[in-house]
């Protein structure tokens, strides 16, 4: 008999219910792929820390009841469809389920925005027991509670469960709850001086609130609207919720470039000598003791000839100059792996990453003698640019070793005359 009731209905169905069963499909397909964006942004924000995961974990979360409920809904016009009496039942009983759970969800999520953090236990404990408990109440049959018992009430080729006397106060129990914490958190959306979000999370709110209400009063026989809204609302709802996410997914990735930028502009400038503009020998020794950097390289020390008489004949300003001269020549001379430091006073060190020997060094070495040799002096006529230069090899990571035969070598080529460049053996 249901069957008959049913068929009959569909074939008496206007154009305009035939196109509300297609938008019922769109508006789960909908709402299942917007769910599927939220849980991807939720787990990013969660992998980054963000001061909103909380809020966002348990949005998400009421989000996938609520994808819950508008599958749901349109399963039971799919049954109404197929004339499927077992289909329909089910579905109704999910879709009412669904609801105290996402309400739940709801309420975390503004506790989540009061406390700025994690709900205590307890109070999560309690909140999804309460929702859990709710969930229960459509699946039991009487006529006290949501649900009087199995049969199937027929309006023209709607069909509605024939509902206890408990169903009124569970619809109008879920819309109070929803709008009272939909409007604590537009009040929290205000407090935080966002015209954008405050707008999105208020029309959303609103749209939703009203949809339900209509659908409320529809399944307990007052119908306003031929059919039935609240699954529309879902998506409309998701999508405002996807937007703000987005907008402060957009905001939470450009403050961390800001201050990433920030903080990489800060240990720029602490690591960097102030003068040459060369990594300082705080760095360099840092650096060259990170387990695994530079296990096997060589060393070139150099040192200004003659830098002293400079100072005195031409003043400090011309030294500081020379220094910034010879800076700029052994950047543009050695290669973008190269380490190029001032240890200190008109003394540099350069980490030359080479795998091979001496014989391998030399190219390297030659490129910075040629360098020097060609390089032009922004100074007092007379004044050239030299250097002497010592260079040793290490491995293992004992550069400290290294440095001191390379500064040996350095002061074996002054002694030999200066403008030239001693290997350690």
């Amino acid at each position: 008999m249901p069957q008959t009731q049913i068929a009959a209905g569909v074939q008496s169905a206007s154009l305009s219910e035939s196109w509300a069963l297609w938008l019922k499909l769109v508006s789960a397909g909908a709402t299942v792929a917007l769910t599927s964006v939220l849980v991807v942004l939720t787990l990013s924000l969660y992998t980054r820390r963000d001061q909103y995961t909380p809020s966002a974990v348990h949005f998400t979360l009421a989000n996938l009841a609520t994808a819950g409920y508008v599958v749901s809904d349109t399963s039971v016009h799919l049954g109404i469809a197929l004339a499927n009496t077992g289909l329909i039942e089910i579905a109704y009983r999910v879709a009412l389920c669904v609801l105290p759970l996402a309400l739940a969800a709801y309420i975390c999520v503004y506790w989540c925005l009061t406390c700025a953090g994690w709900p205590s236990r307890r109070r999560l404990g309690i909140t999804y027991g309460i929702g859990l408990f709710a969930m229960a109440l459509p699946w039991i049959d009487s006529p006290y509670m949501v649900v009087a018992d199995t049969r199937l009430r027929f309006s023209g080729s709607n069909v509605f469960l024939d509902y206890g006397a408990a169903a009124g106060p569970f619809f109008a129990l879920c819309l109070g709850v929803f709008a009272f914490v939909s409007y604590r958190v537009l009040r929290l959306a205000a407090a935080q001086n966002s015209a954008h979000i405050s707008l999105l999370t208020g029309f959303g709110f609103t749209i939703f609130v009203l949809c339900g209400l209509l659908d409320a009063s529809r399944e307990l026989g007052h119908s306003i609207l031929p059919v039935d809204a609240l699954a529309l609302s879902c998506v409309l709802f998701q999508t405002v919720a996807l937007a703000v996410m987005v907008r402060h997914y957009s905001l939470t990735l450009d403050e961390r470039r800001a201050h990433s930028a920030q903080l990489e502009h800060a240990t720029d400038r602490a690591n960097r000598d102030a003068l040459s503009g060369l990594y300082n020998r705080g760095f360099f020794e840092d650096y060259m003791t990170r387990p695994g950097v530079a296990a096997r390289g060589g060393l070139l020390f150099v040192d200004i000839d003659h830098f002293k008489t400079i100072n005195d004949n031409y003043g400090h300003a011309t030294g500081d100059r020379l220094i910034q001269q010879l800076a700029t020549c052994l950047c543009e001379a050695t290669r973008e792996h190269d380490i190029v430091c001032r240890w200190g006073g008109d003394e540099f060190v350069i980490l030359l990453e080479l795998s091979g020997d001496c014989e391998t060094a030399k190219p390297a070495i030659e490129r910075l003698v040629r360098a020097l040799d060609q390089a032009s002096v922004d100074g007092p006529d007379g004044l050239t640019l030299s250097a002497s230069m010592g260079y040793a090899e290490f491995d293992h990571g004992q550069w400290q070793e290294a440095l001191q035969r390379a500064d040996a070598a350095l002061y074996e080529a002054k002694r030999g005359g200066r403008k030239r460049v001693r290997i350690a053996g």
